[in-house]
């Protein structure tokens, strides 16, 4: 299982399980959404500022899309682009260096049918 992270600007982690499960993406055996309660904590000084000028204020709350590589990874990718779609503005953290915005990750998924949500790192790296 590896993650990525997600910030939002004005939205909750209920609003986000309200999408996700709008689009019957829970259930899947092999990914998951998960608040992710400790992102002040573990996020830095220079992190943060740059995560602020993406979403143009400070983030509300934060979520971690967990998954398994292969086709797993691909629904992780369709789950991530309804939820930045639908509560922008946010801002995905590959967790190699890369923020993405939500266009960004829309255009990922769009590009190929092979993208997952893994492949934005291999893009940035």
């Amino acid at each position: 299982m590896d993650a990525v992270a997600i910030y939002f600007r004005g939205a909750s982690v209920s609003q986000t399980e309200e999408v996700a499960a709008k689009h019957g993406i829970p259930g899947q055996e092999s990914v998951f959404l998960r608040a992710y309660d400790d992102w002040v904590a573990e996020t830095s000084e220079e992190e943060l500022h740059k995560i602020q000028n993406a979403l143009g204020g400070n983030p509300t709350c934060a979520v971690l899309i967990e998954s398994r590589y292969g086709a797993c990874a691909r629904v992780a990718l369709e789950l991530a682009t309804h939820l930045m779609k639908d509560l922008a503005p946010a801002v995905l953290d590959d967790d190699f260096g890369g923020l993405w915005s939500s266009d960004e990750v829309l255009d990922s998924l769009a590009a190929s049918r092979d993208n997952t949500i893994f492949s934005l790192r291999e893009a940035h790296g």
